[in-house]
Order: structure tokens, then C-alpha cells, then sequence
């Protein structure tokens, strides 16, 4: 049995405050809704787990998600674009 070799704490943790600067959320729960994700991203667990570690409800997060997630996803990947462009040249 082969068991998967999970990255230190410490560079999950550097990974999820560069995520988080990177994702932009509006409105009055914006941050914790952009850490629940994060969150359950980084540790492959349920949206709904991690969002009672923030304070929000699971539907909170779906809400902004459905009203916002497009825009957020396309700046996300365009400052992806360019800062991987500024590496390579």
C-alpha cells in the first residue's frame, strides 16, 4: 500500500494566505467565505465542514459563489497569467 506523501503544514498554510490574497470576494463576508474554499480545497474536505470553522453558513458560500465566482475565477487566473508570464521573461 502506497500512501500519499501530504505536503508540511507550514507550506499549506504559506499556499492558503497567498490563495487568500488572491481572491477577492465582495461584500461583509467576502474574507471568510474565500477561506472556507480555500480551505476545503487545501485539505480535500466539505464546504460545509469548513464553513462552520469560519462562522458561515454553508449556503452563504453557495450564494457568493453563484453571484460572484465567474469574476473572481477570471481575475484570479489573469493575475496567475501574469505573474507566470513576469517569471518567464
Amino acid at each position: 500500500m502506497v500512501t500519499p506523501v501530504l505536503p508540511h503544514q507550514n507550506n499549506v498554510q504559506q499556499i492558503g494566505y497567498k490563495l487568500l490574497s488572491m481572491l477577492n470576494f465582495k461584500g461583509k463576508r467576502g474574507e471568510e467565505v474565500a477561506r472556507t474554499l480555500i480551505s476545503a480545497c487545501l485539505w480535500n474536505d466539505s464546504v460545509e465542514s469548513k464553513s462552520r470553522a469560519y462562522g458561515v453558513s454553508p449556503q452563504t458560500v453557495r450564494n457568493y459563489v453563484e453571484e460572484q465566482g465567474v469574476e473572481v475565477v477570471e481575475k484570479l487566473l489573469e493575475q496567475v497569467r501574469n505573474s507566470s508570464y513576469g517569471t518567464l521573461t
